[in-house]
This record gives C-alpha cells, structure tokens and sequence, in this order.
C-alpha cells in the first residue's frame, strides 16, 4: 500500500531537504510507490538518460523518477542489488554513480551538496542492509570508536561549511553513536 503525500512531504520537511524545484509532479509519484514499511532517508534533483527527475533513497532501495507530462520514467535500485554509489562534485553540481548488479547509473546535475550527502546515506544504507542492529552494537571494539570520532569529526566540519543541515549532522551522530 502506498504513502500519502502529506506523509512524503512532511518527512522531506523533517529532512530539511529545500532543493526540490518543480518536483511536484514525481513527488505525487513518489507517494504512490512508496510502500508503508519504506522509509525515506533522502532526495535530490538531478538529470538522469537526459531527464530531470528525483533521485530518492529509501530504505529499501534507491529510486530515479521522472514524471513528464504524457511520460513515467522510473528506475529502481533494490538496495541488495547495488554494491556501490559514488560521487563527483564540481564548481556547483555533483553527479552520483550507482553500481549495481546488471545497471549502472550516472545522475549529474545535482546539487553539489546534496550529492555528497546522497552518496553517504547511500552508502550506509547499503553497508547495513544485511546486517541486524544488535550484531552491529556488539562488533564495536576500540579501533572502530576511534574511527566513528573520526567520522564525527568530518560530519562537522561538513556542517561548518554548510553542506549538510544540522539534523542531517544529529541524525548521523545519534546513528554512529548507536544511541
């Protein structure tokens, strides 16, 4: 069963995503195909097989939409599939690259930010797909609490130069601390 749009909006707001311009269209799109046990982590505008459309991640699977007028353009990722996303920024823009089994994707003009941040959630949705929470909790070991004030310490200097939103920061924090 699909979401509502109300609920897609107001997850976008909680997300503090404010890139979306003329997204109404795949956003509609978007509630309709997004099952209840979904949850979406993150979305950002890009230009995919010369489309501009919504490049979503969900908890289940990375998502490209692109609504046209008379057309429907989707393109699916199940996270089990992909075995990596990467990321370019320029001067104003970024591009994602997704690999996955059978398909690969290249979105550019994204919002330069925006695709850095895409490409971490990505890539933690796509590290923690097969592993359950408590097994994750009980592998930390000193080397690795190292590593996430490491990782800390990068989302906040990311935070100083604004490229990522305070509650993009807090959430990251809560999910490294395991809290």
């Amino acid at each position: 069963m699909a979401q509502n749009l109300d609920n897609v909006m107001a997850r976008i707001k909680e997300l503090e995503i404010h890139m979306l311009i003329f997204a109404n269209k795949e956003l509609k799109v978007l509630a309709e195909i997004l099952r209840e046990d979904e949850m979406l982590e993150y979305v950002a505008q890009g230009l995919y097989k010369n489309g501009l459309g919504l490049l979503c991640a969900t908890s289940k699977r990375l998502l490209f939409i692109d609504k046209g007028f008379f057309s429907l353009k989707m393109e699916e990722f199940p996270l089990k599939s992909v075995s990596s996303v990467s990321f370019e920024s320029g001067m104003m823009y970024g591009k994602i690259k997704i690999y996955a089994s059978g398909n690969n994707a290249e979105i550019s003009n994204i919002d330069k930010g925006s695709a850095e941040v895409f490409a971490d959630i990505a890539r933690n949705l796509i590290d923690g797909r097969d592993v359950p929470k408590n097994t994750i909790q009980s592998e930390k070991n000193s080397d690795k609490e190292v590593d996430v004030y490491e990782q800390l310490e990068k989302l906040a200097a990311l935070k100083d130069k604004k490229i990522i939103t305070e509650a993009e920061f807090q959430a990251k924090k809560t999910q490294l601390l395991g809290l």
